[in-house]
């Protein structure tokens, strides 16, 4: 077995995911003395490519019309001989349905333990929450291999490069039977700009109080441009809103610029997903609400009130603004 990393890349609509790039900093932590990315699709040339001019790092890509979407059955057997091949130590996908799938498949195959969700990574020491995000467990990082997923957003993104002296490798592959097939895509009938791109995002949670009073996270949204609605677990449980909109552990990890969480009391499961945004402003009626401990501006009010008002005034002063009056 050779102390070498292997990044599985995931792509979407001909692009690259943000989170590709977050595990070329978490590879990077791991300190093996080589790490590749592998990339398989229908037409890999250009995104081979690209990955290879953005990390610095070689690329394999593999190729076939069976590999135009994410086929599981498929996309296993165009690994599994390049990954006993190359035999490497690290083998890292992003934790998403990509990645959740594939990677504990990869770790069957070839035998390695799965550790999935990771969050941090502090010297031999992994971090991930269990208990749908109750608690955080310290994991020892193993020593001779293992399959890991990485949650978006933990991790930042890689700086890029401009860097032409990546070797990149395009591989043909075998379209083999299989016992599943792939029938199609259906997209999220979710609208609106992604927690995951979005700049500004407005949360709430519990203290929405109903599905009716959500209506205001998208009017304050609305107010930014590349906005988004985001939600803590509660109110997707409860189908306030759907779950493509949870920020925390067990949804996304987020990083805007502005992150305004109304009615969110701040459990930690919440509180991990979205620590690291730029500027935290906080509404809650509880003073002692574990989110003003993370939050840059506190509003202790109740959110029915203070978003219309705030709203109401935010509009006057754009107005006087446009019009050149102070």
């Amino acid at each position: 077995m050779k102390n070498y990393t292997i990044i599985i890349a995931e792509h979407t609509n001909n692009h690259i995911t943000p989170s590709t790039y977050e595990l070329v900093t978490f590879a990077r932590s791991l300190e093996t003395p080589e790490i590749e990315i592998i990339i398989l699709g229908k037409n890999i040339e250009t995104l081979s490519n690209e990955l290879g001019k953005n990390t610095g790092l070689n690329v394999t890509g593999i190729q076939g019309d069976h590999l135009e979407s994410f086929h599981l059955e498929s996309c296993l057997d165009a690994l599994m001989g390049l990954i006993k091949d190359k035999d490497p130590a690290y083998i890292c996908l992003p934790h998403s349905s990509f990645g959740y799938d594939l990677a504990p498949a990869i770790a069957a195959r070839t035998g390695k333990p799965c550790i999935s969700a990771i969050q941090e990574i502090r010297g031999n020491t992994l971090t991930r929450a269990m208990f749908g995000g109750k608690i955080l467990a310290d994991l020892m990082l193993p020593s001779r291999s293992a399959v890991f997923t990485v949650l978006p957003g933990a991790f930042a993104s890689a700086n890029p490069t401009s860097c032409d002296n990546a070797d990149i490798t395009i591989l043909i592959a075998t379209a083999l039977p299989n016992r599943t097939r792939h029938v199609g895509i259906k997209e999220s009938s979710a609208s609106g700009e992604s927690i995951a791109n979005a700049e500004v995002i407005v949360s709430g949670g519990r203290g929405m109080g109903s599905r009716e009073d959500m209506y205001l996270l998208q009017d304050l949204a609305s107010l930014f441009a590349k906005s988004a609605v985001g939600a803590s677990r509660i109110p997707c449980d409860l189908g306030w809103i759907e779950h493509s909109h949870q920020v925390g552990i067990t949804g996304q990890s987020v990083t805007p610029k502005l992150y305004i969480a109304c009615g969110i009391s701040g459990s930690a499961q919440h509180l991990s997903g979205m620590k690291d945004s730029q500027i935290i402003i906080a509404i809650n009626t509880d003073p002692g609400a574990a989110i003003f401990s993370i939050a840059h501006y506190c509003i202790v009010d109740d959110l029915r009130l203070f978003i219309p008002i705030f709203i109401q005034e935010y509009k006057k002063r754009l107005s006087s603004q446009e019009k050149g009056i102070d």
